[in-house]
């Protein structure tokens, strides 16, 4: 007899066959063995559970390593559950419901919790159905059923047996991909306060040693802010592949669609921004991580790729902070030229001369025009603003505002509203 796959979907019980009805067509197939014999079968059964119990657990001690560390009287009492189960079942007149399966299911439930990996959990149900079916192999004998009947009855066991087995496989499934998202949410929490500076002193250690940072090593805190999952992908990839030391790995997570995370050395990647802070121990890498939040935002504003610090940005930070200063000194300083979707022909000129380092000649070269016509815009530029880029003031004041412009409408704002910062994306 083949037992049916169960449905996806269906009740676990559905994927257990009906011991009672099987032992009835059984013996209605053997009528030479008494009428008496099933249920005395099931009552030598049922005085021997203390027996089948304790060599159950000695071999389940012996055999399965992962059980070692599991106490001896919890095993003892899942098995005398479990073969009890199976008894009590065999002797009532009902189909498998849910009463049958709750020793089964609760076992599998506390061992997943327990961290038992799933082969040790199916290799003692084994064992256990084993010893049941050696002890029913006995008791038949006793009671006269013949070899072949043996054969079949055995069969019969074994689909039963295979029904649990899956139900189990399939709970411990659910059961450990639950554990799974636990984990990782407690370890997404634990490096989002670590780098928002927000953790508990007392717990730093303990969640440290649980996630395998060390508390006396140096990190560097990393962020990226990828466009799609196939960027974050390659970008985590990188992280990880480079940012180990040989001793410690890098630990990376997503959070609010930043890729964020702790790195024993600096990472190398090319072709995406990913922005980095000092490296400094635990209690102190949020520090540095708002310093990589900086560059972060200054460098996307740029479009820059790369493995940058703040200090790789030269004065770029400034153009995305003090928000409000800067607002008022493009209304004041920069009147004449409304800032709208697209910089005016003048805006462009100054920005790309600057660019240039003031070479009008290679500023004419990119713009395709003469170089006079650069020198003329240059000039009108003066006389619209009042600001000649001759003055080391006026010159840092335009750079300044030009490239805030520029880099607000990289993100598509009419009047720039500066990046949120990354910080403040991860605190909610």
């Amino acid at each position: 007899m083949q037992m049916s796959s169960p449905r996806a979907g269906a009740p676990v019980a559905d994927a257990l066959p009906d011991l009672r009805g099987l032992a009835r067509e059984f013996f209605a197939r053997h009528p030479g063995v008494s009428a008496e014999s099933e249920g005395l079968i099931v009552e030598r059964l049922e005085a021997r559970l203390p027996e089948v119990t304790d060599r159950v657990v000695l071999e389940i001690r012996a055999r399965i390593a992962a059980y070692a560390n599991i106490d001896e009287a919890e095993i003892r009492s899942a098995v005398f559950r479990l073969v009890g189960a199976v008894l009590l079942h065999a002797k009532t007149a009902e189909a498998p419901g849910r009463e049958l399966l709750e020793p089964f299911e609760e076992h599998a439930r506390l061992r997943t919790f327990d961290g038992l990996p799933l082969d040790a959990l199916l290799e003692a149900v084994h064992l256990t159905s084993r010893n049941i079916i050696a002890a029913v192999d006995e008791e038949m004998l006793r009671a006269g059923v013949p070899t072949e009947g043996l054969v079949e009855m055995r069969d019969l066991a074994w689909d039963w047996v295979n029904g649990i087995t899956s139900t189990i496989a399939r709970m411990h499934g659910q059961l450990e991909e639950q554990r799974v998202r636990r984990e990782r949410a407690r370890r997404t929490e634990f490096i989002r306060t670590l780098l928002l500076g927000t953790y508990q002193p007392d717990r730093l250690r303990a969640n440290a040693a649980r996630f395998g940072l060390a508390l006396d090593r140096p990190y560097i805190p990393v962020c990226s802010r990828p466009s799609s999952r196939r960027d974050a992908l390659e970008i985590a990839s990188a992280i990880l592949r480079t940012g180990g030391d040989g001793e410690l790995s890098p630990i990376v997570e997503t959070l609010d669609g930043d890729l964020v995370g702790l790195t024993p050395a600096r990472p190398d990647v090319s072709g995406h921004l990913v922005a980095i802070g000092e490296p400094l121990v635990l209690a102190h890498v949020h520090e540095a991580f708002a310093d990589a939040c900086a560059a972060l935002d200054a460098a996307h504003a740029f479009e820059m790729t790369g493995t940058l610090a703040l200090e790789d940005l030269g004065p770029r930070p400034l153009v995305v902070a003090a928000e409000r200063a800067a607002c008022r000194l493009d209304q004041r300083l920069l009147a004449a030229f409304p800032d709208g979707p697209e910089p005016t022909e003048i805006e462009r000129t100054v920005h790309e001369y600057l660019a240039n380092d003031q070479d009008a000649e290679t500023t004419a070269k990119g713009l395709c025009v003469h170089v006079n016509t650069i020198r003329y815009r240059l000039g009108r530029f003066r006389e619209l603003t009042g600001l000649d880029l001759r003055r080391t003031e006026d010159l840092v004041a335009v750079w300044w505002l030009l490239n805030r412009r520029a880099a607000g409408r990289r993100e598509d704002a009419v009047v720039p509203s500066g990046l949120r910062p990354a910080t403040a994306r991860l605190s909610g």
